[in-house]
């Protein structure tokens, strides 16, 4: 959006998006997550996009060497709506979602073992099926109880942010901000915790 760089990366159950304040004029497309990996270069260097006739060149420098893909275009995504309301949560949320994700299930048919339990009161849960995690202390907008899938990108360095998160949900995704970040997670509707 205009005055605004908002990169996202899609899923079908997890969105995550980082904005920042960026003074060019509104443009959009959308590249395969595969192409970042083959841009990704030894030291934290700038990666520069330019739209060409249907396609995206990316430039680079690896090791003081330049570097250049061409990369075809893909149908962009449209990202979940936003939640109209949200509560503000401390930033000790984010590590107790750290917490609730490491414990859940990596795979299971059984249950919905590979989510995590938002229960309205406040109470966050995660299971394995051999251990039970419970954090009490939070607020969100909502009463019962939502599943959402684990998700290790809350304990990526750099979402790690220090803010406090806020948290609302729609019909379908709840999601969370906190500074440049937005992760929203889809609602599971149908597994059993």
């Amino acid at each position: 959006s205009e005055g605004e760089l908002r990169l996202a990366v899609c899923g079908p159950c997890f969105a995550l998006t980082y904005s920042m304040p960026y003074d060019l004029p509104p443009q959009s497309f959308a590249i395969p997550l595969d192409a970042l990996r083959q841009c990704e270069g030894t030291k934290n260097e700038p990666l520069q996009f330019e739209r060409q006739d249907g396609a995206v060149l990316a430039r680079w420098t690896d090791g003081g060497i330049p570097q250049q893909a061409r990369f075809d275009t893909v149908e962009n995504l449209d990202l979940p709506p936003l939640p109209e309301t949200s509560i503000a949560n401390p930033p000790s949320l984010l590590a107790a979602l750290v917490a609730a994700s490491e414990t859940a299930a990596d795979d299971t048919s059984r249950y919905a073992l590979t989510c995590l339990r938002l229960r309205g009161d406040g109470q966050l849960a995660a299971t394995d099926g051999r251990q039970l995690l419970i954090q009490r202390g939070f607020e969100f907008p909502w009463e019962g109880d939502v599943l959402v899938p684990a998700s290790r990108v809350f304990g990526c360095k750099d979402v790690r942010c220090g803010e406090p998160l806020n948290i609302g949900r729609t019909e379908d995704w709840v999601t969370i901000t906190s500074g440049p970040w937005t992760i929203q997670l889809k609602i599971e509707k149908e597994g059993r915790f």
